[in-house]
């Protein structure tokens, strides 16, 4: 089930991932949506653009996640993580409480849409 703990924008888009559960990040163009509801593979489904949530994040760099900390989400794959933006990563939020080094954990996260 999706923590929904701020307001966001919705978007209409067309899944081009796996199945997204509720609650699940899924990919519309360059940027990332929060799925209020589940979302089919290529399936069309509406994305929140902006809000508080709590969501899994991983360290991918090594040295932990701060509160705080820009988060990245991989294109291919919708997972969050600390990795710096570039090829496939694009910018999704902010961290709102701490991961430790190497780890993933279901934090709150601040969505913010570029």
């Amino acid at each position: 089930m999706i923590n929904k703990t701020g307001e966001g924008n919705i978007v209409t888009f067309t899944n081009g991932l796996g199945a997204i559960a509720a609650g699940g990040v899924g990919i519309c163009g360059n940027f990332a949506v929060v799925c209020p509801s589940a979302v089919g593979a290529g399936a069309v489904g509406q994305g929140e653009t902006e809000g508080e949530y709590d969501l899994p994040v991983t360290d991918t760099v090594g040295g932990g996640i701060a509160d705080g900390d820009v988060l990245t989400v991989a294109l291919a794959t919708g997972v969050i993580s600390n990795t710096a933006i570039g090829a496939g990563q694009v910018h999704f939020g902010y961290a709102r409480e701490v991961v430790g080094a190497g780890l993933t954990a279901t934090i709150n996260v601040l969505k913010k849409h570029l």
